[in-house]
């Protein structure tokens, strides 16, 4: 006999609200549950391990479209093709993270210099350069190097 989880035990166990598991249903990623006579969704232990590649590929920020393309080759349970699609998938995700790195240090660069900028002069103090817009605060604008 095959067990049957409601929407609040998969939940639980998945770590997803239902309405995101109801969300995936409606997308595809997870095909209509059984319902039981009163109209519960009733979810297989096949539908909780399809929710738990889906939760791991989000964790890798896959996005869903992404999700769902791989999906046909996760279900029948062999990894082969899939690991070739996930390595390119992965590949052009890490290029992703090593530019959003380099915009992250840049912007930190940034708020050193305002930071500095700013706790080095007296709110009087001319460093900052004039604003281009007449009575508006240029503390935040670039500082003179």
């Amino acid at each position: 006999m095959i067990h049957h989880f409601h929407i609040s035990r998969v939940a639980q166990e998945i770590g997803l609200n239902p309405p995101t598991i109801r969300y995936y249903e409606q997308i595809g990623l997870l095909p209509p549950p059984t319902r039981s006579e009163n109209g519960y969704r009733l979810y297989s232990p096949d539908d909780l391990a399809r929710l738990r590649f889906v939760k791991r590929a989000r964790l890798l920020d896959l996005p869903l479209e992404e999700i769902g393309d791989i999906m046909a080759y996760a279900l029948d349970g062999h990894c082969g093709p899939l690991q070739a699609q996930l390595v390119s998938l992965l590949e052009t995700k890490m290029a992703e993270v090593n530019n959003k790195i380099r915009e992250l240090n840049h912007l930190k660069a940034d708020l050193k210099i305002l930071h500095q900028a700013l706790t080095d002069q007296t709110p009087t103090s001319t460093d900052v350069s004039p604003s281009p817009d007449p009575g508006f605060c240029a503390c935040l604008d670039k500082p003179k190097r």
